[in-house]
Protein backbone atom coordinates (compact mmCIF):
# COMPACT_ATOMS: atom_id res chain seq x y z
CA UNK A 1 0.00 0.00 0.00
CA UNK A 2 1.28 3.36 -1.12
CA UNK A 3 0.42 7.09 0.29
CA UNK A 4 -0.03 10.15 -2.09
CA UNK A 5 1.16 13.07 0.66
CA UNK A 6 -0.09 16.65 -0.69
CA UNK A 7 1.48 19.59 1.37
CA UNK A 8 1.06 22.87 1.51
CA UNK A 9 4.03 25.43 1.28
CA UNK A 10 3.91 25.31 5.18
CA UNK A 11 4.74 21.70 5.19
CA UNK A 12 1.53 20.61 6.62
CA UNK A 13 -0.17 17.77 5.14
CA UNK A 14 -3.79 18.20 3.74
CA UNK A 15 -3.88 14.83 2.14
CA UNK A 16 -2.85 11.20 2.96
CA UNK A 17 -4.49 9.06 -0.14
CA UNK A 18 -3.61 5.73 0.20
CA UNK A 19 -3.79 3.51 -3.00
CA UNK A 20 -2.67 0.35 -4.68
CA UNK A 21 -1.69 -0.52 -7.89
CA UNK A 22 -4.36 1.72 -9.29
CA UNK A 23 -5.85 5.15 -8.10
CA UNK A 24 -9.29 6.12 -7.82
CA UNK A 25 -9.64 9.90 -7.13
CA UNK A 26 -13.05 11.24 -7.50
CA UNK A 27 -14.58 14.63 -6.69
CA UNK A 28 -10.95 15.37 -5.11
CA UNK A 29 -9.04 18.67 -5.23
CA UNK A 30 -5.49 18.64 -4.97
CA UNK A 31 -2.81 21.20 -4.87
CA UNK A 32 1.04 21.48 -4.67
CA UNK A 33 1.59 17.93 -4.69
CA UNK A 34 4.92 15.42 -5.85
CA UNK A 35 3.69 12.30 -7.76
CA UNK A 36 6.31 10.09 -9.40
CA UNK A 37 7.56 6.91 -10.19
CA UNK A 38 4.23 4.85 -9.54
CA UNK A 39 2.59 2.41 -12.06
CA UNK A 40 -0.94 3.15 -11.98
CA UNK A 41 -3.37 1.13 -14.41
CA UNK A 42 -6.54 0.94 -14.57
CA UNK A 43 -6.86 4.12 -12.37
CA UNK A 44 -10.11 6.54 -11.97
CA UNK A 45 -9.54 9.76 -12.11
CA UNK A 46 -12.83 11.80 -12.07
CA UNK A 47 -14.21 15.09 -11.80
CA UNK A 48 -11.02 16.11 -9.77
CA UNK A 49 -9.02 19.36 -9.41
CA UNK A 50 -5.29 19.07 -9.60
CA UNK A 51 -2.90 22.23 -9.80
CA UNK A 52 0.30 23.18 -9.15
CA UNK A 53 1.15 19.71 -9.14
CA UNK A 54 4.22 17.77 -10.40
CA UNK A 55 3.78 14.51 -11.96
CA UNK A 56 6.50 12.51 -13.60
CA UNK A 57 7.47 9.20 -14.70
CA UNK A 58 3.28 7.69 -14.64
CA UNK A 59 2.17 4.75 -15.94
CA UNK A 60 -1.41 5.22 -16.14
CA UNK A 61 -2.69 3.06 -19.19
CA UNK A 62 -6.19 2.08 -19.65
CA UNK A 63 -7.58 4.64 -17.07
CA UNK A 64 -10.32 6.83 -17.33
CA UNK A 65 -9.77 10.87 -16.85
CA UNK A 66 -13.01 12.14 -16.78
CA UNK A 67 -14.06 15.80 -16.19
CA UNK A 68 -10.97 16.37 -14.50
CA UNK A 69 -8.56 19.70 -14.49
CA UNK A 70 -4.96 19.68 -14.70
CA UNK A 71 -3.77 23.18 -14.06
CA UNK A 72 -0.41 25.19 -14.10
CA UNK A 73 0.62 21.59 -13.81
CA UNK A 74 3.97 19.87 -15.37
CA UNK A 75 3.31 16.34 -16.01
CA UNK A 76 6.52 14.26 -17.59
CA UNK A 77 7.18 10.99 -19.42
CA UNK A 78 3.53 9.56 -18.09
CA UNK A 79 1.95 7.10 -20.22
CA UNK A 80 -1.82 7.18 -21.20
CA UNK A 81 -1.71 4.50 -23.92
CA UNK A 82 -4.97 3.62 -24.07
CA UNK A 83 -6.78 5.78 -21.55
CA UNK A 84 -10.23 7.94 -21.77
CA UNK A 85 -9.48 11.50 -20.97
CA UNK A 86 -12.85 13.26 -22.15
CA UNK A 87 -13.62 16.51 -20.68
CA UNK A 88 -10.54 17.04 -19.62
CA UNK A 89 -8.44 20.36 -18.84
CA UNK A 90 -4.78 20.58 -19.16
CA UNK A 91 -4.50 24.48 -19.17
CA UNK A 92 -1.43 26.72 -18.64
CA UNK A 93 0.42 22.76 -18.41
CA UNK A 94 3.64 21.72 -19.12
CA UNK A 95 3.72 18.12 -20.77
CA UNK A 96 6.81 16.67 -22.10
CA UNK A 97 6.91 12.86 -23.28
CA UNK A 98 3.84 12.40 -22.66
CA UNK A 99 1.83 9.23 -24.73
CA UNK A 100 -1.93 9.35 -26.12
CA UNK A 101 -1.44 6.63 -27.81
CA UNK A 102 -4.66 5.52 -28.42
CA UNK A 103 -6.46 7.75 -26.18
CA UNK A 104 -10.36 8.92 -26.64
CA UNK A 105 -9.23 12.52 -25.87
CA UNK A 106 -13.37 14.16 -27.03
CA UNK A 107 -13.43 17.68 -25.80
CA UNK A 108 -10.48 17.60 -23.72
CA UNK A 109 -8.79 21.35 -23.22
CA UNK A 110 -4.72 21.94 -23.83
CA UNK A 111 -5.30 25.34 -24.12
CA UNK A 112 -2.40 27.73 -22.99
CA UNK A 113 -0.13 24.53 -22.85
CA UNK A 114 3.32 23.54 -23.23
CA UNK A 115 3.14 20.44 -25.79
CA UNK A 116 6.32 18.85 -26.14
CA UNK A 117 7.33 15.27 -27.35
CA UNK A 118 4.31 13.71 -27.51
CA UNK A 119 2.78 10.89 -29.23
CA UNK A 120 -0.71 11.36 -30.42
CA UNK A 121 -0.68 8.07 -32.22
CA UNK A 122 -4.27 6.55 -33.32
CA UNK A 123 -5.91 9.28 -30.51
CA UNK A 124 -9.16 10.91 -31.49
CA UNK A 125 -9.26 14.39 -30.57
CA UNK A 126 -12.75 15.37 -31.44
CA UNK A 127 -13.84 18.78 -30.08
CA UNK A 128 -10.67 19.43 -28.63
CA UNK A 129 -9.25 23.01 -27.94
CA UNK A 130 -5.39 23.34 -28.50
CA UNK A 131 -5.60 26.80 -28.94
CA UNK A 132 -2.63 29.21 -27.66
CA UNK A 133 -0.06 26.13 -27.57
CA UNK A 134 3.27 25.70 -28.37
CA UNK A 135 2.88 22.39 -30.25
CA UNK A 136 6.68 21.15 -30.58
CA UNK A 137 7.90 17.87 -31.88
CA UNK A 138 4.92 15.95 -31.60
CA UNK A 139 3.80 12.98 -33.40
CA UNK A 140 0.38 12.35 -34.69
CA UNK A 141 -0.12 9.14 -36.53
CA UNK A 142 -3.62 7.49 -37.55
CA UNK A 143 -5.43 9.67 -35.44
CA UNK A 144 -8.53 11.35 -36.07
CA UNK A 145 -9.01 15.68 -35.41
CA UNK A 146 -12.44 16.53 -36.07
CA UNK A 147 -13.41 20.10 -34.92
CA UNK A 148 -10.00 20.62 -33.24
CA UNK A 149 -8.70 23.84 -32.22
CA UNK A 150 -5.48 25.29 -32.94
CA UNK A 151 -5.76 28.85 -33.45
CA UNK A 152 -3.41 31.10 -32.41
CA UNK A 153 -0.82 28.18 -31.39
CA UNK A 154 2.73 27.38 -32.20
CA UNK A 155 3.13 24.39 -34.33
CA UNK A 156 7.00 23.45 -34.97
CA UNK A 157 8.89 20.36 -35.80
CA UNK A 158 5.58 17.77 -35.89
CA UNK A 159 4.62 15.25 -37.79
CA UNK A 160 1.38 14.22 -39.16
CA UNK A 161 0.77 10.83 -40.88
CA UNK A 162 -1.94 9.25 -42.27
CA UNK A 163 -4.65 11.48 -40.62
CA UNK A 164 -7.92 12.17 -41.06
CA UNK A 165 -7.76 16.13 -39.82
CA UNK A 166 -11.63 17.52 -40.57
CA UNK A 167 -13.55 20.90 -39.60
CA UNK A 168 -10.31 21.90 -38.11
CA UNK A 169 -9.30 25.81 -36.98
CA UNK A 170 -5.88 27.06 -36.87
CA UNK A 171 -6.44 31.02 -37.00
CA UNK A 172 -3.49 33.03 -36.23
CA UNK A 173 -0.95 29.77 -36.20
CA UNK A 174 2.14 29.44 -36.90
CA UNK A 175 3.20 26.39 -38.57
CA UNK A 176 7.31 25.98 -39.11
CA UNK A 177 8.93 22.46 -39.95
CA UNK A 178 5.77 20.41 -39.94
CA UNK A 179 5.37 16.88 -42.09
CA UNK A 180 2.52 16.26 -43.00
CA UNK A 181 1.75 13.08 -44.97
CA UNK A 182 -0.82 10.70 -46.35
CA UNK A 183 -3.70 12.58 -44.55
CA UNK A 184 -6.61 14.28 -45.41
CA UNK A 185 -7.53 17.45 -44.59
CA UNK A 186 -11.54 18.46 -45.12
CA UNK A 187 -14.26 21.31 -44.36
CA UNK A 188 -11.51 23.18 -42.40
CA UNK A 189 -11.17 27.29 -42.12
CA UNK A 190 -7.74 28.13 -42.30
CA UNK A 191 -7.75 32.03 -41.22
CA UNK A 192 -3.96 34.30 -41.13
CA UNK A 193 -1.74 31.62 -40.76
CA UNK A 194 1.61 31.54 -41.37
CA UNK A 195 3.58 27.91 -42.91
CA UNK A 196 6.99 27.93 -43.14
CA UNK A 197 8.75 25.40 -43.64
CA UNK A 198 6.03 22.68 -44.38
CA UNK A 199 5.87 19.58 -46.12
CA UNK A 200 2.69 18.20 -47.58
CA UNK A 201 2.77 15.02 -49.14
CA UNK A 202 0.09 13.27 -50.48
CA UNK A 203 -2.51 14.95 -48.61
CA UNK A 204 -6.40 15.60 -49.70
CA UNK A 205 -7.65 18.99 -49.26
CA UNK A 206 -11.58 19.36 -49.57
CA UNK A 207 -13.86 22.44 -48.70
CA UNK A 208 -11.53 23.97 -47.45
CA UNK A 209 -10.05 28.09 -47.32
CA UNK A 210 -7.28 29.29 -47.28
CA UNK A 211 -7.58 33.26 -46.32
CA UNK A 212 -5.13 35.93 -45.84
CA UNK A 213 -2.30 32.71 -44.97
CA UNK A 214 1.69 33.02 -45.46
CA UNK A 215 3.25 29.94 -47.26
CA UNK A 216 7.13 29.91 -47.34
CA UNK A 217 9.62 27.94 -48.49
CA UNK A 218 6.71 24.75 -48.44
CA UNK A 219 6.50 21.88 -50.75
CA UNK A 220 3.03 20.15 -51.27
CA UNK A 221 4.13 16.82 -52.75
CA UNK A 222 1.31 14.69 -54.14
CA UNK A 223 -1.70 16.41 -52.68
CA UNK A 224 -5.22 16.65 -54.43
CA UNK A 225 -7.00 20.28 -53.56
CA UNK A 226 -10.98 20.25 -54.11
CA UNK A 227 -13.11 22.42 -54.05
CA UNK A 228 -10.37 24.82 -51.93
CA UNK A 229 -10.90 28.55 -51.36
CA UNK A 230 -7.45 30.51 -51.09
CA UNK A 231 -9.14 34.76 -50.37
CA UNK A 232 -6.22 36.77 -50.67
CA UNK A 233 -3.88 34.61 -48.83
CA UNK A 234 -0.18 36.40 -48.23
CA UNK A 235 -2.09 39.81 -48.61
CA UNK A 236 -0.32 41.13 -45.34
CA UNK A 237 3.06 40.21 -46.64
CA UNK A 238 2.55 40.68 -50.45
CA UNK A 239 4.71 37.40 -50.93
CA UNK A 240 5.02 33.97 -50.90
CA UNK A 241 8.39 32.18 -50.82
CA UNK A 242 9.61 29.23 -52.19
CA UNK A 243 6.53 26.96 -52.29
CA UNK A 244 7.05 23.90 -54.36
CA UNK A 245 3.90 22.17 -55.34
CA UNK A 246 4.77 18.55 -57.19
CA UNK A 247 2.34 15.94 -58.26
CA UNK A 248 -0.55 17.87 -57.04
CA UNK A 249 -4.24 18.21 -58.40
CA UNK A 250 -5.91 21.22 -57.82
CA UNK A 251 -9.98 20.76 -58.82
CA UNK A 252 -12.47 22.75 -58.17
CA UNK A 253 -10.22 26.08 -56.44
CA UNK A 254 -10.57 29.17 -56.06
CA UNK A 255 -7.84 31.37 -55.67
CA UNK A 256 -8.35 35.06 -55.01
CA UNK A 257 -5.78 38.06 -55.07
CA UNK A 258 -3.00 35.64 -54.33
CA UNK A 259 0.69 36.34 -54.60
CA UNK A 260 2.98 33.43 -55.45
CA UNK A 261 6.76 33.95 -55.03
CA UNK A 262 9.92 31.76 -56.16
CA UNK A 263 7.04 29.29 -56.62
CA UNK A 264 7.56 26.23 -58.56
CA UNK A 265 4.75 23.93 -59.96
CA UNK A 266 6.14 20.27 -61.14
CA UNK A 267 3.76 17.76 -62.92
CA UNK A 268 0.51 19.52 -61.69
CA UNK A 269 -2.87 18.79 -62.23
CA UNK A 270 -5.19 22.17 -62.99
CA UNK A 271 -8.99 20.91 -63.20
CA UNK A 272 -11.76 23.38 -63.11
CA UNK A 273 -9.81 26.54 -61.31
CA UNK A 274 -10.65 29.73 -60.88
CA UNK A 275 -7.83 32.42 -60.18
CA UNK A 276 -8.91 36.25 -60.04
CA UNK A 277 -6.16 39.08 -59.45
CA UNK A 278 -3.44 36.63 -58.41
CA UNK A 279 0.59 37.52 -59.32
CA UNK A 280 3.56 34.98 -60.41
CA UNK A 281 7.10 35.96 -59.81
CA UNK A 282 9.99 34.31 -60.57
CA UNK A 283 7.51 30.96 -60.75
CA UNK A 284 8.13 27.61 -62.75
CA UNK A 285 4.96 25.66 -64.05
CA UNK A 286 6.63 22.28 -66.23
CA UNK A 287 4.76 19.17 -66.57
CA UNK A 288 1.39 20.53 -65.51
CA UNK A 289 -1.79 20.14 -67.52
CA UNK A 290 -4.75 22.81 -66.82
CA UNK A 291 -8.84 22.01 -67.65
CA UNK A 292 -11.81 24.22 -68.10
CA UNK A 293 -9.59 26.66 -65.79
CA UNK A 294 -10.99 30.31 -65.68
CA UNK A 295 -8.20 32.39 -64.49
CA UNK A 296 -8.62 36.53 -65.27
CA UNK A 297 -6.67 39.64 -64.76
CA UNK A 298 -3.47 37.34 -63.58
CA UNK A 299 -0.15 38.51 -63.63
CA UNK A 300 3.07 35.90 -64.65
CA UNK A 301 6.53 37.69 -64.36
CA UNK A 302 9.93 36.48 -65.14
CA UNK A 303 8.86 32.59 -64.87
CA UNK A 304 8.75 29.89 -66.94
CA UNK A 305 6.09 27.36 -68.44
CA UNK A 306 6.97 24.42 -69.93
CA UNK A 307 5.70 21.12 -71.23
CA UNK A 308 2.30 21.98 -70.23
CA UNK A 309 -1.44 21.51 -71.50
CA UNK A 310 -3.79 24.06 -71.81
CA UNK A 311 -6.65 22.72 -73.14
CA UNK A 312 -10.84 24.10 -72.41
CA UNK A 313 -9.60 27.21 -70.58
CA UNK A 314 -10.47 30.88 -70.20
CA UNK A 315 -7.16 33.22 -69.79
CA UNK A 316 -8.73 36.40 -70.22
CA UNK A 317 -7.24 39.31 -69.37
CA UNK A 318 -3.56 38.08 -68.46
CA UNK A 319 -0.64 39.64 -68.06
CA UNK A 320 3.09 37.92 -69.15
CA UNK A 321 6.00 39.97 -68.64
CA UNK A 322 9.70 37.92 -69.21
CA UNK A 323 7.88 34.75 -69.33
CA UNK A 324 9.43 31.38 -71.38
CA UNK A 325 6.53 29.46 -72.71
CA UNK A 326 8.14 26.40 -74.16
CA UNK A 327 7.30 23.10 -76.24
CA UNK A 328 3.54 23.12 -74.25
CA UNK A 329 0.07 22.45 -76.18
CA UNK A 330 -2.89 25.10 -76.00
CA UNK A 331 -6.31 23.60 -77.45
CA UNK A 332 -9.85 25.36 -77.16
CA UNK A 333 -8.67 28.23 -74.95
CA UNK A 334 -9.13 31.72 -74.87
CA UNK A 335 -6.09 34.49 -73.70
CA UNK A 336 -8.49 37.65 -75.47
CA UNK A 337 -7.67 41.28 -74.21
CA UNK A 338 -3.94 40.21 -72.66
CA UNK A 339 -0.90 41.39 -72.63
CA UNK A 340 2.23 39.58 -73.66
CA UNK A 341 6.05 41.47 -73.26
CA UNK A 342 9.66 40.19 -73.56
CA UNK A 343 8.23 36.79 -73.84
CA UNK A 344 9.74 33.87 -75.46
CA UNK A 345 7.13 31.57 -77.23
CA UNK A 346 9.16 28.17 -78.43
CA UNK A 347 7.77 25.21 -79.96
CA UNK A 348 3.98 26.20 -79.11
CA UNK A 349 1.17 24.30 -80.78
CA UNK A 350 -1.78 26.51 -80.37
CA UNK A 351 -5.30 25.24 -81.74
CA UNK A 352 -8.71 26.34 -81.83
CA UNK A 353 -8.10 29.32 -79.07
CA UNK A 354 -8.95 32.60 -79.47
CA UNK A 355 -6.05 35.42 -78.94
CA UNK A 356 -8.47 38.51 -80.12
CA UNK A 357 -7.71 42.15 -79.14
CA UNK A 358 -4.37 41.19 -77.70
CA UNK A 359 -0.91 42.99 -77.41
CA UNK A 360 2.29 41.49 -77.98
CA UNK A 361 5.35 43.77 -77.10
CA UNK A 362 8.90 42.73 -77.63
CA UNK A 363 8.49 39.14 -78.00
CA UNK A 364 10.34 36.65 -79.60
CA UNK A 365 8.48 33.57 -81.42
CA UNK A 366 10.40 30.33 -82.25
CA UNK A 367 8.74 27.25 -84.15
CA UNK A 368 5.33 27.91 -83.48
CA UNK A 369 1.90 26.72 -85.23
CA UNK A 370 -1.24 28.44 -84.77
CA UNK A 371 -3.84 26.19 -86.31
CA UNK A 372 -7.52 27.34 -86.69
CA UNK A 373 -7.63 30.39 -84.03
CA UNK A 374 -8.44 33.81 -84.21
CA UNK A 375 -5.75 36.70 -83.48
CA UNK A 376 -8.05 39.38 -84.87
CA UNK A 377 -7.86 43.35 -83.46
CA UNK A 378 -4.58 42.09 -81.94
CA UNK A 379 -1.40 44.37 -81.95
CA UNK A 380 2.40 43.52 -82.30
CA UNK A 381 5.12 45.49 -81.77
CA UNK A 382 8.91 44.98 -81.85
CA UNK A 383 8.45 41.03 -82.11
CA UNK A 384 10.52 38.08 -84.05
CA UNK A 385 9.01 35.26 -85.86
CA UNK A 386 11.21 32.62 -86.76
CA UNK A 387 9.65 29.27 -88.46
CA UNK A 388 6.11 30.31 -87.42
CA UNK A 389 2.99 28.87 -89.06
CA UNK A 390 -0.55 30.25 -89.22
CA UNK A 391 -3.13 27.63 -90.97
CA UNK A 392 -6.37 28.74 -90.73
CA UNK A 393 -6.10 31.61 -88.68
CA UNK A 394 -8.03 35.02 -88.75
CA UNK A 395 -5.95 37.66 -88.28
CA UNK A 396 -7.72 40.32 -89.45
CA UNK A 397 -7.42 44.20 -87.85
CA UNK A 398 -4.20 42.97 -86.85
CA UNK A 399 -0.84 45.11 -86.63
CA UNK A 400 2.54 44.49 -86.93
CA UNK A 401 4.65 47.37 -86.39
CA UNK A 402 8.43 46.75 -86.07
CA UNK A 403 8.38 42.79 -86.50
CA UNK A 404 10.88 40.62 -88.50
CA UNK A 405 9.19 37.29 -90.00
CA UNK A 406 11.40 35.17 -91.29
CA UNK A 407 10.42 31.82 -92.74
CA UNK A 408 6.64 32.06 -91.96
CA UNK A 409 3.94 30.32 -93.80
CA UNK A 410 0.57 32.34 -93.68
CA UNK A 411 -2.01 29.36 -95.10
CA UNK A 412 -5.49 29.56 -95.40
CA UNK A 413 -5.47 32.58 -93.54
CA UNK A 414 -7.75 35.79 -93.21
CA UNK A 415 -5.61 38.59 -93.70
CA UNK A 416 -8.52 41.44 -94.17
CA UNK A 417 -7.19 44.73 -92.87
CA UNK A 418 -4.04 43.48 -91.89
CA UNK A 419 -0.81 46.18 -91.31
CA UNK A 420 2.55 45.37 -91.91
CA UNK A 421 4.60 48.52 -90.67
CA UNK A 422 8.11 49.62 -90.68
CA UNK A 423 8.72 45.76 -90.99
CA UNK A 424 10.62 42.87 -92.48
CA UNK A 425 9.50 39.55 -94.41
CA UNK A 426 12.30 37.08 -95.36
CA UNK A 427 11.14 34.19 -96.95
CA UNK A 428 7.53 34.07 -96.31
CA UNK A 429 4.87 32.54 -98.40
CA UNK A 430 1.27 33.39 -98.25
CA UNK A 431 -0.91 29.94 -99.78
CA UNK A 432 -4.58 30.66 -100.48
CA UNK A 433 -5.43 34.02 -98.21
CA UNK A 434 -8.07 36.15 -98.33
CA UNK A 435 -5.62 39.24 -98.46
CA UNK A 436 -8.44 42.31 -98.89
CA UNK A 437 -6.66 45.66 -97.68
CA UNK A 438 -3.99 44.35 -96.83
CA UNK A 439 -1.29 46.90 -96.15
CA UNK A 440 2.47 47.11 -96.08
CA UNK A 441 3.76 50.50 -94.73
CA UNK A 442 7.72 50.89 -95.21
CA UNK A 443 7.96 47.38 -95.01
CA UNK A 444 10.86 45.40 -96.70
CA UNK A 445 9.47 41.78 -98.25
CA UNK A 446 12.85 39.39 -99.36
CA UNK A 447 12.00 36.56 -101.21
CA UNK A 448 8.47 36.58 -100.64
CA UNK A 449 5.70 34.24 -102.55
CA UNK A 450 1.82 34.59 -102.48
CA UNK A 451 0.48 31.31 -104.04
CA UNK A 452 -3.51 30.87 -104.62
CA UNK A 453 -4.11 27.07 -105.60
CA UNK A 454 -7.57 28.29 -106.17
CA UNK A 455 -9.15 31.41 -107.09
CA UNK A 456 -11.17 33.05 -104.23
Amino acid sequence: MNQLLIKNKKGIVIYNIKYKNALNLCLLKLFGGIFENEKLKYSYIISSYLKNMNIKQINLCNSFVINSSFIDTILLNIDFNSSILKYTVFMRNYLELISFNNCDLTFTNYSSSFVNNCDFSRAMLLNTNLSRTTFISNKVKLAELIRADFSESILRDNLFNRCVINNVKLDYSCLEYVYIDHSKIYNSYLLNIMFDSIDFHYINFKNTLFKFCQLLDSRFNNSDFYKLTFLKNLESCNTCYWVTYKYTKFRESKYLSNIYKNTSFDSCEFDKDLKDNCNFYDFSIINSSFNQINYKLNIFKKGSIENCWIYNSMLKYTELIDVFLFKSYIYNSDFSYSNFNSCRLDGLNIYNSYLRNTNYEKNYFNNIVFNDSEVSKSEFWNCKFLNVTFNDVDLSDTVFSECRFENVKFNNSHLDNMIFSNSVLQNCIFIDCDMEYLYFDKTKQINQKIIYKYLI
